[in-house]
């Protein structure tokens, strides 16, 4: 069975890009172009991994993580931050994100970074 990712990005050419690598992986992709919209996708779906951008306009990347780690769902969804931002990882961590990546990245990399997220939060 397939995994599913959720993308959020504001960047609508990002998130065709990174739709077309998972696709290619084998991943089922859920895309969103802001914080509000994957809330609001959050709601009917529950995504393997949130593939998450940090700056976006209304709602940004760490109001999405605040909101979903106070939401008692079960399992936990592991989170990937990806920014383009002065890295605050640490910060990041604490809130609740799982890993780190800034911006640029390889799609190497950021696959390497999503399968081992997902590989610690998978039960052993």
């Amino acid at each position: 069975m397939a995994l599913t990712l959720m993308i959020v990005d504001d960047d609508p050419q990002l998130i065709r890009i990174l739709s077309m690598f998972f696709d290619l992986e084998g991943y089922n992709v859920i895309p969103a172009a802001n914080g509000r919209e994957a809330l609001t996708l959050l709601s009917e779906y529950t995504p393997d991994l949130i593939l998450l951008d940090l700056m976006m306009p209304e709602v940004g990347g760490e109001e999405v993580v605040k909101q979903v780690r106070t939401k008692d769902k079960s399992p936990r969804i592991p989170i990937v931050i990806f920014t383009a931002a002065d890295t605050r990882e640490e910060e990041l961590r604490t809130a609740g994100a799982d890993a780190f990546i800034t911006k640029p990245f390889s799609l190497d990399g950021l696959r390497d970074v999503v399968h081992e997220a997902i590989r610690q939060a998978s039960p052993t």
